[in-house]
């Protein structure tokens, strides 16, 4: 008999424990972020193909959105952010024409498709979405993909996040780590 409600106890604990888990991950979320950011070009300035004619900045943002873990373990959820930098840019002279690229602000929408392995308390994730760059050149509109990873801590979540996007020529390579909190 002992046995059997050692097992039962046992049971009963993992069970809770999944639960926890699912609530950490469900619900409202909201987070800043900093972060570094790069970008190469191919543009075509006074006749010639310049290739790799990047900048770097550094950027700074926040982001919010809703999310849940279901089915042990996975997790499926949507998110808006919003960032602006130090003023970037990539320059070019070639033949006396000059090619100037900067990013002022950017953001996006994202679905995120995750997993959280039991017991890890730690969720990887894939996100795919838009994104709007305001630049010098016009507003850009890419698809954007990204790969990232969250981990609970204190009253919140520590978060890191890569993201790849390219439009009119331009790849933008984004790192961004940052402190969030679940409501």
């Amino acid at each position: 008999m002992k046995k059997i409600l050692f097992a039962l106890a046992i049971m009963l604990g993992l069970s809770a424990s999944a639960k926890a888990e699912e609530i950490m991950w469900r619900g409202f979320y909201a987070d800043g972020f900093v972060g570094v950011g790069l970008f190469d070009s191919t543009q075509t300035v006074g006749g010639v193909k310049l290739i790799d004619q990047g900048g770097d900045y550094l950027s700074y943002g926040a982001r919010a959105g809703y999310g849940w873990r279901f089915l042990q373990g996975l997790y499926l959820g949507g998110e808006a952010e919003l960032w602006g930098t130090n003023g970037g840019r990539s320059r070019a002279v070639v033949n006396g024409d000059v090619y100037n690229y900067s990013i002022n602000i950017g953001g996006g929408a994202f679905a995120r498709f995750g997993y959280s392995p039991q017991n890890t308390r730690a969720l990887f994730y894939t996100r795919l979405g838009m994104q709007f760059r305001d630049t010098n050149q016009g507003t850009d509109y890419p698809f954007a993909v990204g790969l990232g990873a969250e981990v609970p801590v204190s009253n919140g979540y520590l978060r890191v996040d890569f993201t790849y996007s390219k439009a009119s020529g331009v790849e933008l390579y984004q790192t961004t780590a940052g402190f969030g909190w679940r409501f």
